[in-house]
């Protein structure tokens, strides 16, 4: 015998449902519940005893394929750099909004696009508003220049929404009927944290080492295709973590394994202190020397804004090697989980 239900006692019902892509047509955007009673006589067909309908609500459509992407040059939390926009529309719009709500920072004041076609209708921090004409279905693609990337680093957040009827009204903008929307999208890039080696850099000969067996050659200014180090402090803005990888580079410089010191920086000490005796060893490593390149296993992690110091022999390069070079040879500092963008770099601005 099947359970009743007494009068006016309350029913609550949950369902996991997906929603339509957008808001169906008026006359059948309806729920309706009908209450059914028992079957008189083996018929399969109940009495609707009661029934009530009400109107769904208004579908918000989702953008398809969403692309968010950090084009470059340059990668570091705080530069100035080029990022790729690109998405499907569902219904027609006349213009777009892009906020970034993490990590903090992003600025498009001084933004500009490749596409002549996209106007800047306003920029407040994050945010940018851009007027173009939006068809369903053809794909959208808006390459941002100038763009001063976000503080500190980490996985990027970003709402993307589309408009129409929207005016400028005493100066403010009106931004009229939302169209399609991604609300907090998160699987864009993240964010490299910046490595900041300007702190100290040296590149000195291997002599100088040691000054009083070698006093005169200890004085001697770095030569060509010849044995030397470099040394770095530094400090980074997004935590390291054990199993990352701290990578050097500077192409043509050759890295070897003569000499190679990672350390805890000294915070402060006084004339009496032997530097020595506060530097702790950072345990690594190395994991690869590949062309110009060195790779060194963290087996202990590096903290965000902790001062590091990093001492590497390396063979310099000769002349016809700087002639072939035909660039700036400055030294990429990175570290690395395998994601297609570091975890920390410095973009190469070093001496």
């Amino acid at each position: 015998m099947e359970a009743s239900v007494p009068e006016d006692q309350l029913l609550e019902l949950a369902l996991d449902i997906f929603n339509p892509a957008v808001t169906p047509n008026v006359a059948s955007n309806f729920w309706v519940c009908e209450h059914y009673g028992q079957d008189p006589g083996g018929t399969a067909s109940r009495p609707i005893l009661s029934s009530k309908s009400f109107q769904s609500w208004d579908i918000i459509p989702q953008f398809g394929d969403v692309e968010f992407a950090l084009l470059g040059p340059k990668r570091a939390a705080e530069s100035v750099s080029s990022i790729r926009v690109a998405f499907t529309p569902v219904s027609p719009a006349e213009d777009i909004a892009i906020q970034v709500s993490s990590p903090i920072g992003f600025d498009f004041s001084s933004v500009t696009f490749d596409d002549p076609s996209h106007e800047k209708i306003l920029t407040a921090g994050p945010l940018v508003r851009i007027r173009t004409r939006v068809i369903p279905g053809q794909r959208i693609i808006i390459n941002l220049r100038g763009v001063k990337l976000g503080r500190l680093g980490g996985q990027t957040d970003v709402s993307i929404t589309s408009w129409s009827g929207g005016m400028l009204m005493r100066g403010v903008w009106e931004p009229g009927v939302k169209q399609d929307e991604r609300l907090h999208f998160t699987a864009g890039f993240r964010l490299p944290g910046k490595i900041n080696n300007r702190l100290y850099e040296r590149l000195s000969n291997t002599f100088r080492r040691d000054p009083v067996t070698y006093p005169v050659t200890s004085l001697w200014d770095v030569r060509m295709g010849r044995p030397a180090w470099v040394e770095f402090h530094f400090d980074l803005t997004l935590p390291a973590e054990a199993g990352h990888y701290l990578v050097l580079s500077a192409v043509p410089y050759k890295p070897t394994i003569s000499r190679l010191v990672l350390r805890e920086g000294v915070v402060a000490q006084d004339s009496s202190t032997n530097p020595d005796q506060l530097q702790l060893p950072v345990p690594h490593e190395v994991s690869a020397i590949v062309d110009y390149e060195i790779q060194l296993l963290l087996l202990e992690g590096l903290l965000a804004f902790k001062r590091y110091e990093i001492v590497l022999s390396v063979v310099t390069p000769s002349a016809g090697e700087v002639r072939d070079h035909k660039g700036p040879m400055t030294w990429t500092i990175e570290t690395r989980d395998g994601g297609m963008l570091p975890v920390n770099t410095n973009d190469a601005e070093s001496r």
